[in-house]
């Protein structure tokens, strides 16, 4: 079972909470048993003193032979505190009248001198106490030898204490621990609320459908840029698909109608017999496969050029050389046509930008000038600075046109009122808007009164000084 960022997160804090509580608990209670036992044995200790004080002994002399004297609890009605001494042969020399004539257990082997020694002892009335034990060395013409001083008390109430400050502490790390996990389970869910709604927003994304990007306002610092990127990368996602299907919609599009003249073509030829004919046919199907091969290479480069495939290379280019080339190039159609051009164009006109994209534009729109207006009509090439930059106008007359038709001139295969042409596919216009978009290039069209097309073709950077 795959768990969630927030049970995963929830997970890892309560064990690690766990583990420091835990180890809290370890630190306080041991702390605390040592605390307790501390007091409990110093207070056997100062109980020993006096002992040893008052068989002459201790630092301070003989005070009395007797300790029940000062201190009750060693009475025989006490029955909580004890004490018995030995000398060197493990003889009592003396107990307390609490003992009813018990004895303590019998004390280890110690050193004369040594520490007191403090350990848990079953008393003579059979409960739980804890003694302390010392070994005091006596003159060298005294028959006893040494003296073995033990103190002994009831530690009852002293466990009973501890076990209450266990359960106590036990109970409150406990308590401390499930208002943990309550805690970090509130702060993780609303501190990954955010990166929920990330992945909920994310998972109703549909390649099929329509572009949904991700929501940046009011995302944490830390998933902003991701946000970010994801969108970026979204919107070039969908403008691939986008531009695929295009592709091969136009495609199936275009091609559909050459397919089937090359197919008629072929099965007419192959009914015939005179050669005349069939060569007629081969030339028929070889124009119309370049009429194909144009369409596609053309797709193509426009496939290329929107999704940034294709890097155009700035360079110094001279537009006015450019441009009389061009006409050069469109000399039989335009004498075919008897179409006049009025050219305003300075000497020279040097800008950077990219050479064969600049190429592509221009021959596309005198192309299209030169297609599309009347025999016997005036075209027009102006090329003026328009202060730091050049801009180009191309004019034609266009009596097919209509002002309807100017928003849908960039469409791919748009052809409007004219008829069909094998060698104008309605794709030039579309090719040089994405060739001038990549350059950062402004083209606008317009249509005058006079229907008159003119296009225009501005933001071509000059040269640097």
């Amino acid at each position: 079972m795959r768990l969630s960022f927030v049970d995963q997160l929830s997970v890892l804090l309560t064990v690690l909470l766990g583990i420091i509580l835990s180890t809290l608990f370890w630190f306080v209670d041991v702390r605390i048993d040592a605390e307790l036992y501390g007091r409990f044995d110093r207070g056997l200790q100062n109980r020993l003193n006096l002992l040893a004080d008052m068989q002459g002994v201790g630092a301070g002399g003989v005070k009395s032979n007797r300790l029940e004297r000062w201190l009750p609890e060693y009475a025989e009605q006490g029955h909580t505190a004890f004490y018995q001494i030995w000398d060197a042969q493990g003889a009592t020399v003396a107990r307390s009248e609490s003992s009813n004539g018990r004895d303590l257990p019998a004390p280890p082997a110690l050193e004369p001198g040594a520490p007191a020694l403090f350990y848990d002892v079953v008393l003579p009335d059979g409960h739980d106490g804890r003694a302390a034990l010392r070994r005091y060395a006596l003159p060298a013409g005294d028959s006893r030898g040494s003296l073995s001083l033990m103190i002994a008390e009831e530690r009852t109430s002293l466990d009973a204490l501890e076990r209450s400050l266990h359960f106590a502490l036990l109970g409150g790390t406990a308590l401390a621990l499930v208002l943990a996990i309550i805690a970090v389970r509130w702060v993780a869910v609303r501190t990954l609320a955010p990166l929920q709604r990330l992945g909920e927003a994310a998972s109703k994304i549909d390649p099929d459908g329509k572009l949904n990007t991700l929501e940046v306002q009011g995302l944490p610092a830390e998933l902003a840029p991701m946000a970010d990127k994801i969108n970026v990368l979204l919107e070039r996602l969908f403008a691939t698909i986008a531009r695929e299907r295009r592709y091969a919609r136009d495609l199936a599009h275009e091609l559909r109608t050459p397919m089937a003249e090359t197919r008629a073509i072929a099965e007419v030829a192959l009914l015939t017999g005179d050669h005349e004919a069939l060569r007629h046919s081969l030339t028929e199907i070889a124009a119309i496969g370049a009429e194909m091969q144009r369409v596609v290479e053309t797709l193509l480069m426009l496939a290329r050029y929107e999704a940034g495939m294709d890097r155009l290379i700035a360079e110094p280019v001279e537009l006015v050389a450019l441009v009389r080339a061009q006409l050069r190039r469109l000399d039989d159609g335009i004498r075919g046509k008897r179409i006049r051009f009025v050219l305003s164009l300075p000497q020279e006109a040097w800008v950077l930008a990219d050479a064969s994209a600049c190429e592509r534009i221009l021959s596309n729109l005198l192309g299209n000038a030169v297609a599309h207006a009347p025999e016997n009509s005036v075209a027009s090439i102006d090329l003026f600075d328009k202060g730091g930059g050049y801009q180009l106008l191309i004019g034609n007359a266009a009596p097919r046109l209509r002002s309807d038709d100017m928003a849908q001139l960039s469409g791919r295969f748009y052809r409007g009122d004219a008829p069909p042409n094998r060698h104008h596919a309605g794709l030039g216009l579309a090719l040089a808007l994405a060739l001038a978009k990549a350059q950062g290039l402004a083209m606008q069209w317009q249509l005058d009164e006079g229907l008159r097309f003119q296009v225009s073709l501005r933001g071509f950077a000059p040269l640097p000084d």
